[in-house]
């Protein structure tokens, strides 16, 4: 049912304004859902196991080969339901009438969309096929519990679930961070510091957030920051979120092809 001009303006005046201090507040939460839900359910993976096997390389084998993908997919999608909600607040009104656009939740002419693409591919291409070979991993290195088990998982012969389970994380990932850091943070941190700062806040909080997966990788710290800059680029000179999406989508999409190779 449509809202009436009065309840459309009460729940403006009522919203949150989305500034620095609800930006920042929007970062804490996507990570704390995400740890939650990884806990709870790893507790319960953990604890369902242990009655149902007897040996510990078996709770082992179930806890990362089984139940680790669908939580960490379950997680994402979590957070990523806790972060729209948030926005909701500040942004209350019906999003097909343009509450969203503040944030580039607006459309984009189709060439945007396919040229970032192909930077974002080509930024993935480069990476796994230059960055990788020119520095490649030493022996000793270690990379997340995620990325580790990916490897494993798309090691073996065929498709497996927990392969396709892991390409789907990627690919969701894309529009839900994009949603959060190149529009809601963004936006909360433009509105108090300015564009630039916010910009390098952005840029600085998405690159962190992903150390611990690459355990201090440089080339694949160098790609992911290249990635951001690319994103947020886009965002700024579209004003949109397609472009930014399209780049992070493609570039995980070439890392998930790339995988099953």
């Amino acid at each position: 049912m449509t809202q009436s001009f009065p309840a459309q303006h009460a729940a403006a005046v009522n919203a949150i304004p989305l500034r620095a201090k609800r930006a920042i507040w929007l970062f804490i939460a996507y990570w704390l859902v995400q740890l939650g839900v990884g806990l709870v359910g790893g507790v319960g993976a953990g604890m369902y196991a242990a009655f149902t096997f007897s040996s510990a390389e078996a709770i082992d084998a179930f806890i990362n080969d089984v139940a680790l993908f669908p939580l960490t997919l379950a997680a994402i999608l979590a957070a990523g339901a806790v972060v729209f909600a948030i926005v909701r607040s500040s942004f209350p009104g019906r999003i097909r009438d343009g509450a969203f656009a503040p944030m580039g939740w607006t459309p984009a002419p189709v060439a945007y969309a396919i040229l970032a693409a192909i930077l974002g591919g080509g930024l993935a291409f480069g990476y796994l096929n230059f960055g990788i070979v020119i520095s490649p991993p030493s022996p000793t290195q270690d990379f997340g519990p995620i990325a580790t088990a990916a490897a494993a998982a798309t090691a073996g012969d065929g498709i497996t679930w927990a392969a396709l389970v892991w390409a789907a994380i990627l690919l969701l990932a894309a529009p839900i961070e994009e949603f959060l850091f190149r529009g809601a943070m963004l936006t909360g941190f433009t509105r108090s510091f300015g564009t630039v700062a916010a910009s390098v806040i952005v840029t600085v909080l998405f690159v962190g957030s992903h150390l611990f997966e690459t355990n201090f990788y440089y080339p694949a710290i160098l790609s992911i920051a290249l990635m951001a800059v690319l994103t947020l680029i886009a965002r700024l000179w579209t004003g949109s979120l397609v472009a930014p999406i399209c780049i992070h989508g493609a570039y995980n999409l070439v890392i998930v092809v790339e995988a099953f190779q």
